[in-house]
């Protein structure tokens, strides 16, 4: 009876979350996969190359402080670093870790990265003991980065 119950109210919530959003078309970056469940609760198209991702946090910063940069190098995958295809973009680690194969991973990035709207952009994160750790500074410097909404999840 519960399990019906968390469905029904799920789709109900999901329902008046869709229909509360004006923003439409938006790109979500995220150093984990926290993107693709969001836009996957609100019905968008999938506008981020961070889907279904992970990469440390310091990367992540690096990524997002030289965005255009980074999405216009191409992902040269590695070996024997995880089970899941890993690859380098400029010297930023990826882990596709819900990709069964580099061919999909590459597809899709490549897909999500021309989808980017740079002038509708929000930056999403929280400060992970295991992603290599960010500082107050780091979070500060977060401000130099054009977009329309930044949200930093920290224990700090």
């Amino acid at each position: 009876m519960f399990a019906i119950a968390r469905k029904i109210y799920r789709r109900v919530s999901r329902f008046f979350l869709r229909r509360r959003l004006k923003n439409h078309g938006f790109t979500l970056l995220a150093p984990t996969c926290i993107a693709g469940v969001i836009y996957h609760e609100l019905g968008e198209q999938f506008r981020s190359p961070t889907i279904n991702l992970w990469m440390y946090d310091k990367d992540f910063l690096k990524f997002v402080h030289n965005l255009r940069e980074y999405l216009s190098y191409e992902l040269k995958f590695v070996q024997g670093i995880d089970k899941t295809p890993t690859a380098y973009c400029g010297d930023i680690l990826i882990h596709f870790n819900h990709y069964a194969t580099e061919e999909d991973a590459r597809q899709k990035w490549e897909e999500r990265k021309a989808r980017v709207d740079y002038d509708n952009l929000f930056i999403i994160m929280a400060d992970q003991p295991d992603g290599g750790g960010i500082t107050h500074e780091d979070m500060l410097s977060l401000k130099e980065i054009p977009c329309r909404g930044k949200v930093i999840l920290s224990v700090k």
